[in-house]
């Protein structure tokens, strides 16, 4: 086995029976194990086989006259086990009639192989595309520049964080040179808290009006529009009040309480629904989204007007 070699489990066996032996890699033996991935197979079958697979193993080296060592190294555990340079020098035969020219020869093709296939190896991509964008996902998300779930899609927040990131370390944010050598390397060495977490911005104020309309119809239905007026907020107890008007009946009084920064309660005649808003910087709102279980529509959306 020339130099660099790597030569284990059942490749050792063939080592093992030759007559003539000679190790300048890496030898390497261990114990048996079952590859059947059940769960439910019977423990005392299983055994057995095990035992009758052992006693195999042993009988063969016996007959290759293998050294008394290899069984107690083969044995001894369940890790791989590599033989060091004393015991591959023990191991090795005494005498080696392959003649220097030949085996200087199976050492020039090996080396060659070897080095083939390091060649081989550096030029596939050590991770798949999805793979790369779930690492640099996570590593924004570790430095406070929040890109989401690592999922392996690069969306409009991935993106976002990924420019964000780059803005900050001085480097392109264009689409074709944003992810390069220096974004890579910049995002390794890069300190926690590099992307300050947003102020989280509460409810503020709203618009005088808004307009209404269905953005969740119930099938074959045909919802109305609707108006806001009058819309009032009193931000110390964070209550208000508006009216609400729709294409076929009156106006109608609607009070709401905030419940978060971004939630509010909304108190209709017949029942108390959840709103989601939408703030500026200012901490205005600018929509906020309301479902409710209607013959026509499930959920409504009001737009600041």
């Amino acid at each position: 086995m020339p130099p660099k070699v790597i030569c284990a489990s059942a490749c050792s066996f063939m080592f093992f029976g030759g007559n003539e032996r000679l190790s300048e890699g890496e030898l390497g033996v261990h114990q048996f194990t079952s590859s059947d991935p059940s769960k439910t197979a019977n423990a005392v079958k299983t055994q057995a086989q095990s035992q009758f697979t052992v006693s195999e193993i042993i009988g063969f080296l016996n007959e290759f006259d293998t050294p008394r060592f290899v069984l107690e190294r083969m044995f001894e555990d369940r890790e791989m086990y590599w033989f060091n340079e004393d015991e591959t020098s023990l191991l090795n035969s005494g005498a080696f009639t392959l003649e220097p020219e030949t085996k200087s020869v199976v050492s020039r093709y090996s080396d060659k192989k070897l080095k083939e296939a390091e060649v081989e190896k550096a030029a596939k991509p050590q991770y798949s595309e999805k793979e790369l964008i779930a690492l640099i996902q996570k590593r924004l998300n570790e430095i406070g520049c929040s890109a989401g779930v690592a999922d392996g899609i690069w969306g409009r927040r991935t993106n976002a964080a990924a420019v964000l990131f780059a803005n900050k370390m001085g480097l392109p944010t264009s689409s074709s040179d944003l992810i390069t050598e220096a974004f890579f390397d910049a995002l390794a060495n890069a300190k926690v808290g590099t992307c300050p977490k947003p102020k989280d911005v509460s409810i503020r104020s709203f618009s005088p009006n808004y307009s209404v309309s269905c953005t969740r119809i119930v099938p074959g239905a045909n919802p109305y529009s609707g108006k806001i007026s009058n819309m009032r907020y009193n931000m110390s107890n964070g209550t208000g009040k508006f009216y609400l008007k729709w294409e076929t009946s009156s106006w109608g009084p609607v009070e709401f309480e905030k419940k978060s920064p971004k939630i509010l309660w909304l108190k209709f005649s017949d029942a108390i629904v959840r709103g989601f808003t939408a703030l500026n910087s200012n901490g205005k709102v600018i929509r906020f989204v309301w479902r409710y279980n209607s013959e026509f529509c499930k959920e409504y959306t009001a737009e600041a007007r």
